[in-house]
């Protein structure tokens, strides 16, 4: 087998710069770029293998899936085209009694833990319908036994810039089997990032969640 060795390929035969693309992997550092040939960055692709669209995506990404055993899922370097955010949530658990799964979003890789006008209400639960509210979260499902189990869907959408809502429909499985609807906005102080999903107290234990990105 032949392979043919070159740090820097360009692609096209345009006699117009814009149309035609060089594919550059001349730094010796693991990195790799497509640009036009006029110097426009279109992918690049660092050093650990993560890929960015400068110029946007327009489209879908599908991450995961994440196991509920890391504790704490990170969901980081979420891309800027991302406007909206769907979570499927497969069984996940908390450690501990009277605990919930919370969802947080991140700025410049920090989970934001104020600020959050969020309300959900579990339906129903042993003394019937209850609601609740909550600043220092996007969502909150709410677990009672360390064996309840929680999935569903979360969806977390752009409203302008930096403001983003979230929405979630999950089923907790439990002894006091119920409906966990909620929803909740926040304003950022700076662009998203990264979405956080941990228990309120101790860690996830179990079960998984793929997340979907969507332009």
């Amino acid at each position: 087998m032949s392979i043919i060795r070159a740090i820097k390929l360009r692609l096209g035969l345009s006699v117009t710069p814009a149309n035609n693309f060089v594919l550059d992997a001349s730094a010796d550092n693991g990195t790799m770029k497509l640009t036009r040939e006029t110097g426009q960055d279109i992918i690049l692709v660092d050093a650990a293998g993560k890929v960015t669209f400068p110029q946007g995506y327009d489209g879908t990404l599908r991450v995961g899936p994440f196991a509920g055993s890391l504790g704490v899922i990170d969901l980081d370097d979420i891309p800027a085209w991302v406007n909206r955010i769907t979570l499927l949530l497969d069984k996940l658990s908390c450690s501990g009694s009277s605990q919930s799964v919370n969802v947080r979003l991140k700025v410049g890789g920090v989970a934001v833990t104020s600020g959050y006008d969020s309300i959900r209400m579990v339906l129903p639960n042993a003394a019937g319908n209850s609601v609740g509210t909550d600043t220092a979260n996007l969502l909150v499902a709410t677990t009672l036994a360390a064996t309840d189990t929680v999935r569903g869907v979360i969806t977390i959408q752009r409203l302008s810039e930096n403001q983003w809502q979230g929405d979630m429909s999950v089923y907790r499985a439990s002894a006091t089997a119920a409906w966990v609807e909620g929803t909740g906005s926040i304003a950022l102080a700076g662009p998203l990032t990264g979405v956080q999903i941990l228990s309120s107290a101790g860690a996830l234990d179990s079960g998984s969640l793929v997340a979907i990105y969507e332009a």
